[in-house]
């Protein structure tokens, strides 16, 4: 099986912006001179910012080489598309320079073109009274081949058989409070993983 890495408590950095009405809890990487402790195989960034009504956030200098994206847990956002950034929402490329900003609702993901001409400033606002709550990623491509099913992302069909097994084996880590108990959580995974279509496939 993969090494799936080990799993403990730690701190989590936060920053609190009360003048834009922000806080971001930093959970891998670094922002505003605050780093994560925990370790990554390759350059990420990922924070939780929590926006009070009409918050502000501003996340400064991404390298042009990294991809950047976010998604909204809560509430609704905009991205003002200032000269220096180019962005997208409602899950595809709408990109442009213009005044207008875009609005990304909850549950729907706002991705940033790579640019070739320096480092990106993102913007986000709030909208309306009740605040929002996103998840930004940025990071590096890997440029490493995708394969999928059910919830699993590897790099071949191979390593997806190989994901499920060790899933069905319990290597992916400590059990949580869900609402599923495990034989049906089990049973969720088997009944839609493309690869049980295959009934002679073991997971």
């Amino acid at each position: 099986g993969g090494d799936f890495g080990s799993v403990r408590s730690l701190p989590i950095p936060i920053v609190w912006d009360e003048t834009q009405g922000v806080l971001v809890r930093i959970l891998a990487g670094g922002y505003c001179g605050e780093v994560s402790r925990v370790k990554t195989s390759t350059d990420v960034t990922l924070l939780h910012v929590l926006f009070q009504s009409k918050g502000v956030w501003r996340m400064a200098d991404i390298p042009q080489s990294q991809t950047a994206f976010f998604y909204v847990r809560g509430g609704r956002v905009k991205v003002r598309a200032a000269a220096s950034l180019l962005a997208a929402s409602n899950d595809a490329k709408v990109g442009g320079k213009g005044d207008e900003p875009l609005v990304v609702e909850t549950h729907q993901l706002g991705y940033f073109e790579r640019r070739t001409d320096g480092a990106a400033v993102v913007e986000i606002e709030s909208c309306g009274d009740e605040g929002a709550d996103i998840l930004f990623f940025g990071g590096a491509p890997i440029r490493e081949p995708i394969a999928t099913a059910g919830s699993m992302v590897m790099n071949n069909d191979q390593e997806l058989v190989q994901a499920y097994r060790d899933f069905e084996r319990g290597m992916f880590g400590r059990e949580w409070d869900a609402s599923l108990s495990d034989s049906d959580w089990v049973d969720h995974v088997r009944a839609t993983s493309p690869l049980a279509k295959n009934r002679n496939l073991k997971l």
